[in-house]
C-alpha cells in the first residue's frame, strides 16, 4: 500500500512540475503580434466601386478543359476593360501578360529590404451548367446589383461563398 501511495504522490508531483513549467513558459513567451496602429475608415463611393466590379463579371471569360472552347476575344476585352477602368493601377503597376490571357501586375515598393506582398485573383470562371442555370437567383453573367450584393459567377463573400459579393 505504501508503494502505491508513493507512486501516486510521485506522479502528482511530476504532473505539478510539468504544469508549473507550462505556466511559466506561457507567461514568459513573447507575443509575435505586431503592434499596429488602427487604420482610419475610408469613405468609399459605392456606385463608383460597385459598377466596375459588376461590369467585370459580365465578360464571358470562361475556362474549359478543352482549350479550343475558350473565347480569346472575351479575355482580351476584359484586359482592355481593366486598363480603361483602372488607369491609376496601370500607370503605377507593371503589367505582364502570361500565357496569352493571364495578367501579372508588379507593384515595386520603395524599400527593397522589405518583404514582398502577394495579392492574387483570377480572370476566368467555370462554365455555368445549362441544366442548373434556372436555379440561379439572378442570371449568372449579368453582374446584377441587388439585395446589397453583386450577383454572378466569380463573386463571393465569406458569408455566402456561392457567387455573390456583399456591399452594405
Amino acid at each position: 500500500m505504501k508503494f502505491a501511495n508513493k507512486l501516486l504522490v510521485s506522479r502528482i508531483l511530476v504532473l505539478a512540475i510539468l504544469v508549473a513549467a507550462l505556466l511559466i513558459n506561457t507567461a514568459l513567451f513573447p507575443s509575435k503580434h505586431l503592434a499596429v496602429s488602427p487604420v482610419q475608415a475610408v469613405d468609399i463611393d459605392e456606385e463608383a466601386t460597385v459598377e466596375p466590379l459588376s461590369r467585370a463579371l459580365q465578360f464571358l471569360s470562361v475556362s474549359y478543359p478543352d482549350l479550343s472552347r475558350i473565347d480569346p476575344a472575351e479575355f482580351l476585352a476584359l484586359h482592355d476593360y481593366l486598363e480603361r477602368t483602372f488607369p491609376g493601377v496601370h500607370a503605377t503597376l507593371t503589367r505582364e501578360i502570361i500565357g496569352d490571357y493571364s495578367l501579372l501586375y508588379t507593384w515595386k515598393g520603395t524599400d527593397p529590404n522589405r518583404k514582398p506582398l502577394l495579392l492574387m485573383s483570377h480572370l476566368d470562371v467555370v462554365p455555368v451548367e445549362p441544366d442548373i442555370e434556372e436555379e440561379w437567383e439572378y442570371p449568372p453573367i449579368e453582374g446584377r446589383v441587388a439585395e446589397g450584393l453583386i450577383w454572378g459567377r466569380g463573386a463571393q463573400t465569406r458569408e455566402a461563398p456561392n457567387e455573390q459579393r456583399r456591399f452594405d
